[in-house]
């Protein structure tokens, strides 16, 4: 496949890295009625092209059927986009002679957003669509998503979840795995060129994705590239204006409520579980975790909401109720012939039955009904799930590959991480718990430091490595550590970041003083301390005693005799980022132990 790389020289990589920078520095115009025609611009492109390759490839296909499932979800883009061949419509299906006729048709369509023919990239998945299974909440999205994909590891599953922490294609993965930048650059110049098509035809003015639209627009490509037999896909901020409320989710799932982003979501917990509940759909299934009172009842009553399915496991790391939620979805595809109410079957989808939305609205109707129905009929006859038992779960659990989520590094892992950081290091390795987690905001910092206080040794001493981005409440965050249970210090290091970053100046401005807080200069500053001492006693000689005060300075002296070190870093994503890229650490599994 050849990209055409802007300045020829670029390698595949850094095309698309350029691609980012212009999404990151872009302040997007585009409102969530502008990305739900775009999501089903590229929904149709892509599925012309697939029909285009198969007819290239020469591989037996029902025309008719395929062309008229096409054609239904086609119908329901505004007439100003629409670009199908005017031969290719459902009353001339059955006068098309051949499979040429029906390229030829099909190739010219396709050139009128392209300008081109687009690179050969083709998937053996025999799947026409996708079902959508959406994933919002303030916090256990990702352990959800995670988790969900593990349980459904025999299907064709693409995945979308932020953010990265060494690569930025690890936010999207298919099957597990990350997509090559070749395939990232051709999905990018395809994305451009559908944007480019929607402004001309609209006559709107010129603009560019965000980062977020142009990360979640590139997985539901993928999706339709790959022929995936599900998406699932992270919300990334609230719901109602997010680029995943485009599709209509089959499954939605509501993982948390918490105070986090309220500056755009509201003051209240009610505010923002509205908020986020936009992304449910009356004809789908909702898993609604927190208390159903947070929304009001007029909500309540358009949603169809499923029960919560319970584990019965031993005490995990990852909060229960996340882990719940991904299995409840997995126990709604077992039953999947139940999936979706009636009304929402292929005789309802009529042209007249498509209906504008308005920004700000909160409207469960589907976007896509032609889409909606269409998934939910052909997922239902190739998806058969079994029934789980409790070490298939376990098996599920230890497989997700989740780094950050209070992840105990085994002794390989602190060996590697010690060693990248200092050569020299005296630190006694059997003597020290070196914990990454990226709990971010009040309620999930909270939440860890209760569940570490209950799995990390009584007789040890607890350094919180600590880094936040610039928009979160750090006060907050800060009073939750220093309530922890267990003899413990805080360190707060600068975090380094383009635009979430926080600088040693910004602390000192913002952070109120605390009792157990120590406010370095560096992230590197503290890590060669700690990695030069051999003992507790001399980590807190080193940086530690002179800055607290009197009464916390006799607890830590009592302290003298701790056997065990606890170094938890926490705070951000970026911080486990900054971590792994200074001291170059690879994330693998053998550097992390269960518990």
């Amino acid at each position: 496949m050849k990209l055409n790389l802007e300045e020829e020289k670029m390698n595949a990589k850094d095309y698309v890295m350029v691609k980012v920078q212009k999404a990151l520095a872009s302040s997007s115009v585009l409102k969530i009625e502008d990305i739900t025609i775009i999501a089903q611009l590229i929904r149709v492109f892509v599925l012309a092209y697939n029909l285009k390759s198969d007819l290239t490839l020469a591989r037996e296909i029902k025309d008719q059927e395929i062309i008229s499932k096409l054609l239904q979800i086609h119908q329901e883009l505004p007439a100003s986009v629409a670009f199908l061949e005017a031969g290719l419509g459902l009353e001339q299906i059955n006068n098309l002679a051949s499979h040429e006729q029906i390229l030829t048709l099909l190739e010219k369509s396709l050139a009128k957003i392209t300008g081109n023919t687009p690179a050969k990239i083709y998937s053996e998945n025999n799947s026409f669509l996708p079902l959508v299974i959406t994933v919002g909440g303030t916090n256990g999205k990702g352990t959800c998503v995670t988790f969900l994909r593990s349980l459904l590891k025999d299907l064709q599953i693409v995945s979308l979840t932020s953010p990265h922490i060494r690569e930025y294609n690890e936010r999207i993965l298919f099957n597990g795995k990350p997509i090559p930048y070749q395939t990232y650059g051709w999905a990018i110049e395809i994305l451009e060129q559908i944007l480019a098509y929607y402004l001309k035809q609209t006559q709107k003015a010129d603009g560019y994705f965000n980062f977020s639209q142009q990360n979640t627009l590139l997985a539901q490509l993928f999706a339709y590239l790959y022929r995936a037999n599900i998406l699932i896909q992270e919300v990334g901020i609230g719901g109602l204006y997010d680029t995943t409320n485009a599709l209509d989710a089959h499954i939605a799932i509501i993982t948390s409520i918490g105070l986090d982003h309220t500056e755009l979501l509201g003051e209240s917990l009610e505010s923002i579980a509205k908020n986020k509940i936009a992304i449910a759909r009356e004809a789908g299934k909702v898993i609604f975790v927190p208390n159903l009172q947070l929304l009001p009842p007029e909500l309540q009553e358009q949603l169809n909401f499923a029960s919560l399915h319970k584990l019965d496991l031993a005490e995990q790391l990852y909060p229960k109720s996340n882990l719940e939620a991904a299995y409840t979805a997995y126990q709604l595809l077992v039953k999947i012939k139940d999936l979706g109410i009636e009304g929402h079957s292929l005789g309802y989808l009529t042209r007249e039955s498509k209906y504008e939305f308005s920004c700000g609205e909160i409207d469960f109707r589907l976007r896509s009904k032609a889409s909606f129905a269409l998934a939910l009929a052909e997922q239902q006859a190739k998806i058969n799930l079994p029934l789980l038992k409790n070490k298939d779960i376990e098996g599920a659990i230890k497989e997700m590959n989740l780094y950050g989520r209070l992840s105990f590094l085994s002794a390989l892992g602190k060996q590697a991480l010690v060693t990248s950081i200092n050569k020299a290091y005296s630190l006694e390795l059997d003597k020290v718990n070196i914990i990454l987690d990226v709990a971010h905001n009040p309620p999930a910092v909270e939440k860890s430091c209760e569940i570490l206080a209950k799995k990390l040794p009584e007789d040890s001493y607890t350094l919180f490595i600590v880094a936040f981005g610039k928009e979160k409440d750090i006060n907050q965050c800060l009073e939750k550590i220093e309530q922890f249970s267990l003899p413990a210090q805080i360190i707060l290091v600068p975090l380094e970041h383009q635009y979430r970053g926080v600088t040693f100046t910004d602390y000192q401005q913002r952070v109120n003083n605390f009792e157990k807080l120590y406010l370095a200069s560096s992230l590197d500053q503290v890590l060669q301390e700690i990695t030069q001492a051999r003992t507790f006693k001399e980590i807190m000689n080193k940086f530690v005693l002179h800055t607290l005060t009197l009464k916390y300075k006799e607890e830590l002296l009592k302290s003298n005799n701790k056997s065990q070190i606890n170094l938890v870093f926490m705070g951000s994503f970026y911080l486990l980022a900054q971590l792994c890229n200074d001291y170059n650490f690879a994330l693998e599994n053998k550097d992390f132990r269960l518990l």
